[in-house]
């Protein structure tokens, strides 16, 4: 094979055999064993063309020590530098101006396993060349495996410069750990496998996880962004990598800087490990979004559908490449806000950075949810049959009166936006007394819209009907929401109307949906139909026939009195 040379600012594993716990160092090898043993390469980056794993063998083991009565830990090995790897170990060694004894010059590898920490391993893995590949792996997907190895220590590379080399082990004989002996945190060490350190960025996940269908205002909602702590090989310019997460909330969402949590393998950081920023949106003369730091992020964010918060873990990736290839999980609640009410939908997105600002795209549309909204008309009889001024309601989720805030639109539709009483769950600027309210009256025209509810079930009660109408006929009607599941988001809510009092005054087209509330101003005007019609309808019959034979009685009486 060509003469492979390992590209700048290359990272090894965390794997790395930094303090192996080695027992002789002998120039001569020993017996290396079958080629029965493997190594399993995990965090494969998706890429094209796919990557190639090479592995060179720079030693083998023998003699293995159990640590105690152990099945699964070694205490030691013997390590035997394979021929072929000595000199370009040697000169590795030498150009990081690191000293080596005389009596390790035939046996490098035993030096390094002894002596190196897991920093100069990464800088030993810049400066390696090898030659002599005894395996390979094409990547199929995100783990993948060289078998056909005889026990020992080997490099391996990729044929993508993004992805850092590693030294890392082969398994050894069934045993699962080897014991270190130098300074690392961790007393023992994995056998045969290493996550590949890259920078290669998938856009990360990200999900709502309290699985809510629909919002209202005053909705809390949870997300959870996943990505992968990149490694700083591959560039050369490595100090000029960056690795912030970018949270792109929409219009009516709020996010509190002191609820966000990040977390790498399920370890939460510490709050120094990494800054809250935003970003500011402005546009240029070509249109397009442009991106620039927005100062640090330490209270409440207003989303608006273009500016992000920020989560930079810049330092923290290039302090701690051992955990390169480790999951970053980022969680926070969100609170749907007032803003909210005048949208159809909220989404909320989120990407990776590892440049400058002006380099972060905007993204697309994500965990897209509906927001509730349902409307009726509200007509009476008369030159009122297209719509009624005047006629006052109150709306209640269960026992609880809801509030909202009045608007009125261009066509004279009088719009409600719900507000909540909450100010802990909604994030909401106060909203005064004077402005809030619980009811609801209907314009010149008629037309009324209730905005900034979830989905679920609602119910409407008249209260007052205008001057000329009768009192004693106020209809009460429930409203339910129902998302409807659709193939390509975002769903939608359908609103099912049902009048609670039976009197017929609450109708909904069945092709348009559209929902009218009628007040009659005198009995005979009832729209009745059904058993409620038939029962009015005998009632009426009851009191005119009453009424004829109470007059028939009285007449009956008169014509005795004259005759007396």
């Amino acid at each position: 094979m060509q003469l492979k040379r390992i590209f700048a600012g290359v990272a090894a594993a965390a794997t790395m055999l930094g303090g192996l716990a080695v027992g002789a160092a002998t120039a001569m090898a020993a017996d290396p064993g079958n080629a029965d043993e493997t190594i399993t390469i995990q965090n494969v980056p998706a890429v094209t063309p796919a990557a190639t794993f090479t592995a060179y063998q720079i030693g083998w083991f023998s003699n293995p020590q159990p640590k105690g009565d152990s099945l699964t830990t070694l205490a030691s090995v013997d390590i035997t530098t394979n021929p072929d790897a000595v000199s370009a170990l040697n000169a590795a060694i030498a150009g990081d101006n690191i000293t080596m004894p005389d009596a390790y010059k035939a046996n490098p590898a035993a030096f390094i396993a002894n002596t190196f920490t897991e920093t100069q391993l990464r800088t030993l893995a810049n400066d390696l060349e090898l030659t002599n590949s005894v395996g390979t792996y094409a990547a199929s997907g995100t783990t993948g495996t060289i078998s056909g190895l005889q026990p020992g220590w080997y490099f391996v590379t990729s044929n993508n410069n993004k992805i850092a080399s590693a030294i890392v082990t082969s398994t050894y004989d069934g045993y699962e750990t080897i014991a270190r002996n130098n300074a690392s945190p961790l007393n023992t060490m994995q056998l045969g496998t290493f996550v590949a350190k890259h920078n290669i960025q998938p856009t990360p996940t990200k999900t709502e996880t309290t699985g809510a269908t629909s919002v209202g205002v005053g909705t809390k909602l949870g997300y959870k962004i996943t990505a992968t702590l990149p490694a700083t090989s591959g560039n050369e310019d490595w100090e000029k990598t960056f690795f912030r997460i970018h949270d792109r909330p929409s219009t009516g969402l709020t996010v509190k800087a002191s609820e966000i949590k990040v977390f790498v393998d399920n370890k939460e950081l510490a709050s120094t490990d990494y800054t809250l920023g935003t970003t500011t949106v402005t546009t240029d003369e070509h249109n397009k979004d442009v991106h620039a730091d927005g100062g640090l992020f330490t209270g409440d964010f207003f989303g608006n559908g273009r500016s992000t918060f920020y989560i930079n873990l810049t330092t923290y990736m290039r302090n701690h490449q051992e955990d390169a290839g480790k999951t970053v999980t980022v969680t926070y609640p969100a609170y749907v806000n007032t803003a909210a009410a005048s949208q159809d939908y909220i989404f909320n997105d989120a990407e990776v950075g590892t440049g400058p600002f002006e380099e972060f795209s905007t993204g697309t549309n994500e965990n897209i949810l509906p927001v509730g909204k349902f409307a009726f008309t509200k007509i009476g009889v008369g030159n009122d049959a297209n719509g009624l001024a005047g006629a006052k309601f109150s709306i209640k989720q269960g026992n609880t009166p809801l509030s909202f805030v009045k608007e009125t639109n261009e066509d004279g539709t009088a719009i409600y936006r719900y507000v909540t009483n909450d100010a802990s769950v909604s994030n909401d600027a106060p909203v005064s007394a004077e402005t809030k309210t619980t009811e609801i009256v209907s314009p010149a025209n008629g037309k009324i819209e209730i905005r900034g509810v979830a989905a679920g079930t609602y119910t409407v009660q008249e209260t007052n009907a205008p001057s000329g109408y009768m009192q004693s006929t106020l209809p009460t009607f429930t409203v339910t929401g129902t998302v409807i599941p659709a193939q390509t988001k975002p769903d939608t809510i359908s609103w099912k109307a049902e009048e609670s009092t039976k009197w017929g005054l609450v109708r909904q087209d069945t092709t348009s949906g559209t929902v009218t509330v009628t007040n009659i101003k005198s009995i005979t005007q009832l729209p009745l139909t059904g058993a409620a019609g038939i029962t009015m309808l005998v009632v009426v019959a009851l009191l005119i026939g009453g009424a004829a034979a109470l007059i028939a009685l009285r007449s009956h009486s008169l014509k005795q009195q004259l005759r007396g």
